[in-house]
């Protein structure tokens, strides 16, 4: 349905579960359906990631999804940033083929971790994207890019409120769920207001 109704490029992020990145073989077929069925429903990109238990990209993981892709573009996410080694890894996904990297720098924020993306940034070249996310908002978007060198950014602009007085709660009823995540357009505007300021 998003794909019939926008007319920007649609990034689909490929999950099986929360959690780790280290996914047994039954999750692993379930997240290759769901990047087949992604693919055919008109995503440009898909957002994949999959590592060993030692923290390494896994390779053979990563190849099955990326054949499921079938030539779509593809980014790593932040599964990338508990990675034990980051330039092994980096080096793992360019060997790999993929478009894109979206990570905090291995920080759990991107201002944060601002060091270590610039490195990725100078290594990993033209041909490959580095995606900083992760706690990016109007007042350091900038900034981010600055320090880093990269192109492109990614962050998600939302605010928590309450659910709706006749919307009934299907969880445990903890005090959490009181409260959804949306969207929020002003934020996202901000960001963009802030960045076409300084260009």
């Amino acid at each position: 349905s998003v794909c019939d109704h926008v007319e920007f490029p649609v990034h689909v992020l490929i999950r099986a579960r929360r959690g780790n990145f280290c996914y047994n073989q039954h999750e692993l077929g379930e997240m290759v359906r769901d990047v087949r069925a992604a693919v055919q429903a008109g995503a440009d990109a898909i957002v994949i990631g999959a590592l060993t238990a030692a923290h390494e990209v896994d390779v053979e993981a990563m190849k099955r999804l990326l054949e499921a892709a079938d030539g779509c573009s593809v980014t790593f996410h932040r599964a990338f940033d508990v990675a034990a080694e980051p330039y092994k890894a980096l080096d793992a996904l360019i060997n790999l083929g993929l478009q894109r990297l979206l990570t905090s720098g291995q920080q759990p924020k991107a201002p944060q971790g601002t060091a270590l993306i610039g490195e990725l940034v100078k290594r990993s070249g033209s041909q490959f994207a580095i995606l900083p996310g992760s706690g990016i908002n109007a007042e350091n978007a900038q900034r981010v890019l600055d320090e880093t060198g990269a192109q492109e950014l990614h962050f998600s602009a939302m605010r928590s409120m309450p659910q709706a007085a006749n919307t009934v709660a299907m969880g445990s009823g903890s005090p959490e769920e009181d409260f959804i995540e949306v969207f929020d357009t002003a934020k996202a505007q901000a960001v963009l207001n802030a960045l076409q300021q300084h260009a």
